[in-house]
C-alpha cells in the first residue's frame, strides 16, 4: 500500500480500485503511516508531534487537536514545550502507550489524513 514493494496489476485495492491506478503523488499526500518501530524523539512534545507536518511546529491549537485526536489523557507539566525522555533531568518519560499515541498524533497534523 506504502508502495515500498512493487505488487502485482490488481493486487491490492483501495476502497476497491487497485492500487496501481493511483496517482503516487496524491495517495503520499492523502495517506499516512506510523510503523510498529516508530522514533522516540528525545525533544519537545511539540517537537514530537510535528515530525508529521513541520509547517504546524508553532501551531499550538493544531498540535493540541492531534493530541486530543489520539485520546492522549496525559497532562504535561510544561505543555507543548515539555521535554520528553532521558536526556536531561527535568524530561518527562511516557510509557509504552503513551509513545505509542504520541507517535499516532503525527498522522493527525495533516491537513487531511485520510
Amino acid at each position: 500500500m506504502l508502495g515500498l514493494y512493487k505488487v502485482e496489476c490488481d493486487s491490492i485495492f483501495y476502497d476497491g480500485i487497485p492500487i496501481n491506478q493511483f496517482d503516487e503523488n496524491s495517495l503520499y499526500n492523502n495517506t499516512s503511516a506510523v510503523f510498529q518501530d516508530f522514533i522516540k524523539y528525545q525533544t519537545n512534545v511539540r517537537d514530537n508531534i510535528a515530525v508529521g507536518d513541520i509547517t504546524y511546529v508553532n501551531n499550538d491549537e493544531k498540535l493540541e487537536s492531534a493530541l486530543n485526536r489520539v485520546l492522549f489523557d496525559n497532562h504535561f507539566p510544561g505543555g507543548l514545550n515539555t521535554k520528553l525522555g532521558y536526556i536531561d533531568q527535568d524530561s518527562t518519560n511516557l510509557s509504552g502507550g503513551q509513545w505509542q499515541r504520541l507517535a499516532l498524533s503525527r498522522v493527525f497534523v495533516k491537513d487531511n489524513p485520510s
